[in-house]
């Protein structure tokens, strides 16, 4: 894979889940930094592995997560084996999984309770998630917002959770899933409020020129 490349890929955001369980790759599906969405119908269960991370975003209805309720909103990480179910409602979740040996600290944001600050870009604000091994956090856009042409070396991720986020002459609305490795670059800005949730140095040890 050429290390300037941009994966992309969108889905609806606001389809209502089916009755069973449905799984949408957003990268490849034997990619070791894996990203989809799954969909649960109420009650359906989907099984998580021993030797991942996993990082779970609700985008619809509640989940069951060992002994955690999560709502529409709400962000947590796990480490090895356990089991995702679906409430009466069924759900969809964004879903980051990293093949790891080593087991970090569960953690867990809930939308309700979380904690924003201002970011160093006019016109935007940050919640900090997680730093274990890379950064997640969500980025809010006021309109008007903007960056400057840059390059991610460590590689970047982002999700768009509403509004619409604009690199030129290319439109990213809500459902849209990106992923800027070593030397993709991009200039980004907002015409309207938006939201994204935000993923940077997760391929930092990805090969150059694979």
């Amino acid at each position: 894979m050429d290390d300037a490349v941009v994966e992309s890929a969108y889905f609806d955001l606001d389809a209502q889940p089916g009755s069973g369980i449905g799984l949408m790759h957003l990268s490849e599906a034997d990619d070791p930094h894996w990203s989809g969405v799954v969909e649960l119908g109420p009650g359906q269960s989907w099984e998580i592995s021993q030797e991942s991370r996993y990082d779970f975003y609700v985008l619809f209805g509640e989940v069951d997560l060992g002994n955690l309720c999560l709502e529409v909103g709400d962000f947590a990480i796990r480490f090895g084996a356990g089991v995702v179910t679906a409430r009466s409602s069924g759900a969809r979740i964004f879903v980051y999984r990293e093949k790891c040996l080593q087991h970090g600290e569960r953690y867990v944001s809930f939308a309700k309770t979380r904690v924003w600050r201002d970011a160093h870009a006019p016109r935007m604000g940050v919640a900090d998630l997680s730093k274990q091994g890379h950064a997640v956090s969500f980025v809010a856009w006021e309109s008007g917002a903007h960056t400057r042409d840059h390059a991610h070396p460590r590689g970047e991720e982002l999700l768009v959770l509403s509004g619409e986020l604009i690199n030129g002459v290319e439109h990213y609305p809500a459902g849209t899933w990106l992923r800027l490795h070593k030397h993709a670059r991009h200039e980004l800005c907002a015409n309207a409020s938006a939201l994204i949730l935000l993923r940077n140095g997760h391929l930092a040890n990805e090969p150059t020129g694979m």
